[in-house]
Formats: structure tokens, C-alpha cells, sequence
């Protein structure tokens, strides 16, 4: 995603806890989520603006937040957010696939998608994972 970020005047924020956790789960599933989240608020940034992604331990839950200070999400619109074929970006632009499948992933995953999101404002999704003890028998589960 590097180049659409330096293509669309978006300042990017890590704000990474101390300790990263290991997470079960596939590793290219996962980065699909977090691409699809992160292309997402480019989106909703049509001249530029702030994407941070921030991410904490707590409860023995991993935590990952992505917010950006774009349009916001239509009231209107939030019911329907993970339907599959929902979208509001125009023709050609989306087919509406790209949150129901991450909502989808999380929760194969035994986490939970969920967003906050004022209009003109911004949005902020969280994912939240279960932490998990590496297991050697399963190579490429491990993220």
C-alpha cells in the first residue's frame, strides 16, 4: 500500500505497544484485512489526512486500531457495513466484497471486527485477536 499513501497526501502514524504478542492465525489472510482496512481509509481521505494504526495487549486480547480522519461513515450506512456486496464508492470503484470478507477472516480467527465512526470526522476499526502459544506443529500459522 506504500504507494497509494505517498500518492494520497496521507501522514501515517504506528503507535506499536512495547511487546507484540504472537498471534495464531494465517498470515496472508490477516494482511489481507489489514490492507483492505488501510485501502479503506485512504478512500475515505480524498485530500489527504491522518491514518494511525495503533495496537495494545489487554485482557489477554491483542489489540489493533485503524483510524483515519476521513468522511466518516453515513449513519445511514452502518447496519449494512460487512453485507457482502454493500458499498457506497462510486461504479468501478469497489464491489462491496472487501469488509464483509475481513469481517469474515476476524472471526474465523475467534476475533471480532468492529468500528467507531463520526461522520466528517472519521473512523476507527478494531480487531481484536485472541493471543496464542506457538505451536511448532502447525508451520505457517503463526503471524
Amino acid at each position: 500500500v506504500a504507494f497509494r499513501l505517498d500518492k494520497s497526501k496521507v501522514s501515517v502514524f504506528n503507535e506499536r505497544c512495547d511487546s507484540l504478542p504472537i498471534i495464531m492465525g494465517n498470515p496472508r489472510s490477516l494482511q489481507q484485512v489489514l490492507i483492505n482496512l488501510i485501502l479503506n481509509a485512504i478512500d475515505a481521505m480524498p485530500d489527504g489526512g491522518k491514518l494511525t494504526i495503533r495496537s495494545e495487549v489487554k485482557n489477554g486480547e491483542f489489540f489493533l486500531k485503524i483510524s483515519d480522519t476521513g468522511v466518516g461513515i453515513d449513519p445511514a450506512d452502518k447496519e449494512k457495513i460487512f453485507d457482502p456486496f454493500f458499498t457506497t464508492k462510486p461504479a468501478g470503484k469497489g464491489t462491496g466484497l472487501g469488509l464483509s470478507v475481513s469481517y469474515q477472516i476476524i472471526r474465523t480467527h475467534s476475533g471480532r471486527l468492529t468500528f467507531e465512526s463520526l461522520r466528517n470526522e472519521g473512523t476507527t476499526f478494531s480487531i481484536v485477536l485472541p493471543i496464542g502459544n506457538r505451536d511448532e506443529s502447525e508451520p505457517g500459522l503463526l503471524m
